[in-house]
């Protein structure tokens, strides 16, 4: 088989990967990661393709580092958005959560890519959807 007939094999085999196959590969990571944290609501993060990366070619990449969980992140939430204690027990779970993701991040990014640019966010019962992002 030349190399040509290789590479086609490939991406014909690539385009049969859609947002469905994407979506059950994350709730087969995610499902024990909920059931591990009864207190774990849902797990966000941001993908898309920058605007403008200083004229170099700009790509689609999930943003790890923005990770949500219980729809705060890391980054942004302050001791006072959240009532009593509730925000150290959110910042241990986060931790905690943060670490269980390895396998979730070794997903290609060109199948994540299938879900589209967004937010996307999983709850407890599997379910996923991408909400608008504003990533200016």
């Amino acid at each position: 088989m030349s190399q040509l007939a290789k590479l086609n094999a490939i991406a014909q085999s690539l385009k049969s990967v859609d947002a469905v196959m994407v979506t059950q590969a994350i709730q087969e990571i995610l499902a024990p990661v909920f059931a591990k944290y009864p207190n774990l609501n849902t797990i966000g993060w941001p993908q898309y393709q920058q605007y403008f990366n200083d004229g170099d070619p700009t790509t689609f990449d999930i943003y790890t580092y923005n990770l949500e969980i219980n729809g705060y992140n890391i980054d942004t939430v302050e001791p006072d958005d959240m009532e009593g204690d509730e925000y150290a027990a959110w910042k241990k779970l986060w931790k905690a959560v943060e670490t269980e993701l390895g396998e979730l991040w070794n997903i290609p990014t060109i199948f994540l890519e299938k879900l589209g640019e967004g937010l996307v966010v999983v709850s407890r019962d599997l379910h996923v959807h991408v909400e608008d992002y504003d990533h200016d």
